[in-house]
């Protein structure tokens, strides 16, 4: 992991869908607009640690997404797992989605 003192000043916005629970967490380093790697590593673990400890999810409405696909199974059991992967198989035969 990083040192804390080497991470850049963070904005972090949060927003969401109020009716059906979603809260969307964005984190943004000011002035830079690309993606930045030492942020998610510092970040994302306890993010995501924090997030399962009080029962959210790690997805919403849009899906995993191949970035958080390897945090499944901190959410999920595997008999959970194993009946997603039979029905992307199902509706996805091609896997082109």
């Amino acid at each position: 992991g990083n040192n804390n003192d080497e991470l850049p000043s963070l904005l972090c916005t949060n927003w969401g869908h109020l009716l059906d629970g979603n809260l969307h967490l964005n984190f943004t380093t000011p002035g830079k607009f690309e993606l930045d790697p030492n942020v998610v590593e510092c970040l994302e673990p306890f993010v995501f640690d924090q997030v399962t400890k009080l029962g959210g999810s790690i997805s919403a409405e849009h899906g995993i997404g191949q970035s958080k696909r390897n945090l499944l199974t901190r959410v999920h059991e595997p008999a959970v797992l194993e009946a997603m992967r039979n029905l992307k198989r199902v509706f996805d035969p091609a896997a082109i989605l």
